[in-house]
């Protein structure tokens, strides 16, 4: 009985310290992973509106080019050229995909894409997140919407190619990107 006790005792005591070492090492650490997120986030901006920057100045540039524009459904980015930008997240093949779309003047024309984070498989639904891929939805109209098509099968400014090996993720970020640019669209439009 008494063996029992103790090893009662030593788990409580392990347990107890193993927790308060994780609650510290949250607490130490949640600030700088909130920060990281927070240059992923602006760097991802940025890189997509084709604003340069460093390390040292990604924030100043963000704020000095960059106008977060609040609409009931979304928020939207204007960049100081006054070529605006949409967020897009939703479920992916594997998990989550988040990104923003930089459109012309028209609302309707993608100037880029760029991807700040995704869960899909390495080496085959992560190749969505390439800049081959991502170059290809330049010039591109949802009108009404993108509609993905076999590799190399592109003809219409609504087609973008899959990708080989990737059509899973290919198709759940059109998906993605065509259910947030109805919400972008509609709050442009006031509808």
């Amino acid at each position: 009985m008494k063996d029992k006790i103790m090893m009662i005792v030593f788990v409580l005591i392990l347990g107890t310290i193993l927790a308060t070492t994780l609650v510290v090492v949250d607490t130490l650490t949640g600030p700088m992973i909130a920060k990281n997120e927070k240059i992923k986030e602006l760097s991802t901006i940025l890189n997509t509106f084709g604003i340069e920057y460093t390390d040292e100045t990604i924030e100043k540039a963000f704020t000095d080019n960059i106008e977060t524009v609040e609409y009931p459904e979304m928020s939207v980015y204007r960049a100081s050229s006054g070529e605006l930008a949409f967020p897009f997240e939703g479920s992916g093949f594997q998990g989550p995909i988040i990104g923003v779309a930089v459109m012309d003047a028209d609302g309707k024309t993608i100037r880029a894409v760029g991807i700040k984070s995704q869960e899909e498989t390495p080496g085959l639904g992560s190749r969505i997140t390439e800049k081959q891929f991502l170059d290809s939805f330049t010039g591109k109209q949802f009108d009404p919407e993108l509609i993905l098509v076999g590799a190399g099968k592109s003809v219409n400014n609504t087609d973008v190619d899959g990708i080989t090996g990737a059509t899973m993720s290919s198709i759940a970020l059109i998906k993605v990107m065509n259910g947030d640019y109805k919400t972008f669209y509609s709050s442009l439009k006031g509808d």
